[in-house]
């Protein structure tokens, strides 16, 4: 005998939290929390520290990494069907946003700014990043930009002037301005 699992409903936490049916796909779900709180997709994109692309393409079924759909979820005010713990239980949703916004700048940081040759600018590698800044490996700015890691000290310590110069920034309080960390 086969029995039909029940789909339940988690509860709401606060007033921003969207009441999810667990029953229906992840997209649907993110489409419908969008709708419910009046948000574009550019405005959730922003919200969840993603681009546009990325919110239309999951919209639309397209496979997501954890850290998108940990993102939107956090955006959106979404509890997973399992509502506590989970593979992401302790994560800040900040360390994500900030870890994103720091790889987007350094991709578009070129590191080799040879235009004036004919060539295109060569985005700033985490290996070149890592022996710029001299304190810490490749490894772990990978797992900061994905949102993994939040750097011993806390955000303020890690933005220095060195890490502000290496993105194309004058100082590292405007590189913090730049991704909301106050140093």
């Amino acid at each position: 005998m086969m029995l039909k699992a029940e789909t339940s409903v988690c509860s709401a936490v606060t007033s921003d939290t969207v009441v999810v049916d667990s029953g229906t796909n992840f997209a649907d779900r993110v489409a419908a929390a969008r709708s419910r709180l009046g948000l574009t997709k550019i405005e959730l994109a922003s919200k969840a520290g993603l681009a546009p692309r990325t919110v239309t393409r999951i919209e639309a079924g397209a496979p997501m990494s954890s850290e998108s759909k940990l993102a939107l979820e956090h955006a959106l005010g979404l509890l997973p069907p399992t509502a506590e713990g989970g593979d992401h239980a302790g994560r800040d949703m900040s360390d994500v946003a900030i870890g994103r916004r720091l790889r987007d700048l350094r991709r578009a940081r070129g590191s080799l700014p040879l235009s004036h040759l004919g060539y295109a600018r060569e985005p700033l590698r985490l290996a070149r990043l890592a022996w710029m800044l001299g304190n810490v490996t490749e490894a772990t700015l990978s797992r900061i930009e994905r949102g993994l890691y939040r750097p011993r000290g806390g955000w303020p310590d890690f933005i220095t002037d060195d890490y502000a110069l290496a993105l194309g920034f004058a100082c590292a309080k405007d590189l913090g301005d730049e991704i909301g960390v106050e140093t």
